[in-house]
């Protein structure tokens, strides 16, 4: 892996001298990552990150600057419209009791995988957005993130006490869309519309029946949420409640 900083001082003769050095290396059989405009800190970072301790550059990190995945792209966009409803946590991948963002930019882009695709593992190559249209996608995602200011109680980021700042969670409820979407011929729009349906059932607190088969009584917090297995038995339960629901409110009717 070769890394590459590239700075814009506004000197053309400097820009083209690093144009063509590019251009040379793209010849050589390597991967090559190019990054512009960091400060002297993010530049220290990445050299840490790649020089020293020989890792990638924290997921978190990248997820900033990364141009070559659609969906870390339509990430930091929905993240920007959302910044001022949302406490997003723009670098850490794991959030802890103490963190006081909702969610960070790593979940939110788990979420989108489940969401369009229901995709609950890493996702190489072009996106397949299933049920929707590519140019309905932003419209989506920002309406999937906003109904949690309805779904979610007052003191969503009191992690201690409630389990709706959890990865495992938040990846739930979008497959829970994206399930609603395959099974019940729904749009996004209207499947998002659903989620509200679980209000009437669940506290989001770590002791609520929803979520009985990740609860720790020792911890008394949920526990190994974000495997695959514990998000589609979480997507399970979400599914229960709304279909009971809604078979209530047809009842009513």
């Amino acid at each position: 892996m070769l890394l590459l900083l590239v700075s814009w001082t506004g000197n053309q003769a400097e820009a083209e001298e690093a144009r063509k050095f590019i251009q040379i290396l793209a010849g050589y059989p390597v991967s090559m990552q190019v990054y512009l405009d960091l400060n002297q800190q993010e530049e220290r970072q990445l050299f840490t990150d790649y020089n020293t301790e020989r890792r990638e550059a924290h997921p978190g990190f990248m997820l900033l600057y990364d141009q070559r995945d659609a969906y870390t792209e339509l990430t930091r966009t929905i993240a920007e419209q959302m910044k001022t409803l949302l406490d997003i946590d723009q670098v850490r991948s794991r959030l802890t009791e103490s963190n006081t963002s909702i969610t960070s930019l790593i979940t939110m882009k788990k979420c989108l995988l489940a969401l369009f695709e229901g995709c609950l593992t890493v996702k190489t190559g072009n996106p397949y957005y299933k049920g929707c249209k590519a140019s309905d996608v932003p419209a989506i995602a920002e309406a999937f993130f906003s109904s949690w200011l309805q779904l979610f109680p007052k003191r969503m980021t009191d992690r201690k006490n409630y389990a709706c700042g959890v990865t495992g969670v938040q990846v739930a409820l979008a497959y829970t869309v994206y399930m609603l979407t395959r099974e019940q011929s729904l749009t996004h729009m209207e499947a998002i519309q659903q989620l509200q349906l679980l209000k009437k059932r669940c506290t989001w607190k770590h002791d609520d029946p929803v979520f009985n088969h990740m609860y720790n009584k020792q911890s008394k917090q949920v526990r190994n949420h974000s495997n695959s297995t514990a998000v589609k038995r979480t997507m399970l339960e979400f599914l229960l409640i709304i279909r009971e629901e809604r078979e209530r409110l047809n009842d009513r009717q």
